[in-house]
C-alpha cells in the first residue's frame, strides 16, 4: 500500500511530468522505476521463463504508451522562452523563440550557438493559440523552435512549420546476397571489414544476465556517455533485462580473448533489431582496427544464415553533419521514421528571419525532416 500510495502522489504532483520516462537511467529515483526494478528481478526469479516473456512484453509496451499519452497531455501548455546568443558560424546575434517543456536542447543549442545563451521565460501558451501567440511576438525573432511529440506534426505542418524529427530510424535491404551487399557499403566500411578478418575478431551469442550486466556497466553505459556527454540518456537496466526475456540475445566480440565490444539483438519475423550497442570501457582505440564493424558485420551474416530480409540499423540524429550519422550512412541503409510507439518527438521550425545567422545555420547544418510523413533532405548549399 505504501508504494502505491508513493507512486499516486508522485503521478499527482508536478514533478512527474517533468520527469524522464522510467526507462531512461536519470529517472532512477522515479517510484515507478523502483516498482518496476523490483517486479523485475521478482519475475526473473519466481516465474517460467515463457510467461515472464509475455509478461515483459506487455508492461514494456504499456509502459511506453502510457508515458507516450504523458507526455502528448503533458504538452497541451507550453512554456515559452527567448534563448539569445551568437550563431556558431557568422557570430551574428541570433534570437531563438523556444517553446517547448523541456530545457533547451543540449544538441541543438551547440548547432546554432558557438558561446553560452541567455534564455528568459515569457509566458505558457495552450498549443492551439500557438499560430496567434507567434503573430505577437515574433517582431525581433529569427526562429521559432517547439519541441512536440510527433503526435502534433501535422498541425504544425499544416501551419507552415519544418518538422525535424528528433530521431530518425534506418533499415539496410538483406534480400540480396551478401556480395551485393557489401559492394554498396563505403570503402571505408568495406576496410574496416577487411580488419576483422586481419586481427582476429571473434565472437559469441549469449542470454546470460551476468554477461548482460557486464555489457550495460563497462559497454553501454561508457559509451553512450562519451558520445552524447551532457545530452546522454541511457536506458535502465531492467529495460535491457526485459528485452533478454523476450528473446533478444547478446553479441559479445572479442580480439585477442578479450571483451571489445557489444550489441543486444534481435531476429524475428525475418527482422534483424540492432538495439544497443556499446564498447568496453577503455577499449575506444580499437576503433581503428575496425571494433565499431564487427559486431554489425558479425550480426549481418548471422541475420542472413537465419533468412532474415531486412535490419532495423537503429536511430540516429536527423543532422547529416552527425557523427552517428555520417558513419551509419556509409553502410548504405534507406532512410525512415523512428517507430512512434516511443518517446519520439520533434522539432517544428519556422523561419521569421532571413537574418546571416539563419542563412549561416542552414548553409551549415543540412538536416532530414518530414514532409507529408516522408523524410526529405534539407541542404541549403547557397
Amino acid at each position: 500500500m505504501k508504494v502505491i500510495k508513493k507512486a499516486m502522489k508522485e503521478y499527482k504532483s508536478n514533478a512527474f511530468f517533468n520527469k524522464d520516462p522510467i526507462w531512461i537511467e536519470s529517472a532512477k529515483s522515479s517510484i515507478f522505476f523502483k516498482f518496476i526494478d523490483s517486479f523485475t528481478e521478482f519475475c526473473c526469479k519466481y516465474l517460467p521463463k515463457t510467461i515472464r516473456k509475455k509478461i515483459f512484453k506487455f508492461i514494456d509496451n504499456s509502459t511506453l504508451i502510457f508515458s507516450r499519452f504523458i507526455n502528448i497531455i503533458n504538452q497541451i501548455m507550453l512554456p515559452a522562452y527567448i534563448i539569445k546568443g551568437r550563431e556558431k558560424y557568422s557570430r551574428e546575434k541570433i534570437n531563438i523563440l523556444y517553446i517547448g517543456k523541456d530545457p533547451f536542447d543540449g544538441y541543438i543549442s551547440n548547432l546554432i550557438f558557438c558561446d553560452k545563451t541567455s534564455d528568459k521565460k515569457i509566458s505558457y501558451v495552450f498549443i492551439w493559440n500557438i499560430k496567434k501567440y507567434l503573430g505577437k511576438k515574433n517582431k525581433n525573432i529569427d526562429a521559432v523552435l517547439i519541441k512536440n511529440d510527433i503526435f502534433y506534426s501535422r498541425f504544425f505542418e499544416r501551419q507552415e512549420f519544418i518538422i525535424i524529427p528528433e530521431w530518425i530510424g534506418m533499415t539496410i535491404d538483406l534480400t540480396r546476397s551478401f556480395e551485393e551487399i557489401y559492394s554498396n557499403f563505403s570503402p571505408k566500411i568495406r576496410e574496416d571489414i577487411n580488419k576483422v578478418k586481419r586481427y582476429r575478431y571473434t565472437y559469441e551469442i549469449s542470454q546470460d544476465s551476468e554477461k548482460l550486466d557486464l555489457f550495460y556497466n563497462k559497454m553501454y553505459l561508457p559509451f553512450i556517455k562519451k558520445r552524447y556527454k551532457e545530452n546522454a540518456k541511457c536506458i535502465i537496466l531492467p529495460v535491457m533485462k526485459h528485452f533478454l526475456e523476450r528473446g533478444y540475445e547478446l553479441m559479445l566480440t572479442k580480439i585477442d580473448g578479450e571483451y571489445a565490444s557489444g550489441l543486444l539483438f534481435n531476429i524475428e519475423n525475418n527482422l534483424l533489431t540492432l538495439k544497443y550497442t556499446g564498447i568496453m570501457d577503455g577499449k575506444m582505440h580499437l576503433r581503428k582496427k575496425g571494433l565499431g564493424a564487427t559486431t554489425i558485420y558479425f550480426s549481418l551474416m548471422l541475420a542472413k544464415k537465419k533468412n532474415a530480409t531486412s535490419c532495423n540499423f537503429g536511430v540516429c540524429k536527423p543532422f547529416l553533419n552527425d557523427g552517428l550519422y555520417r558513419y551509419k550512412i556509409k553502410w548504405n541503409p534507406r532512410i525512415n521514421k523512428a517507430r512512434k510507439l516511443y518517446y519520439y518527438n520533434t522539432f517544428s521550425l519556422k523561419i521569421c528571419k532571413n537574418s546571416k545567422s539563419i542563412q549561416q545555420f542552414l548553409k551549415n547544418n543540412p538536416f532530414i525532416f518530414l514532409k507529408d510523413d516522408k523524410p526529405q533532405i534539407m541542404n541549403i548549399k547557397n
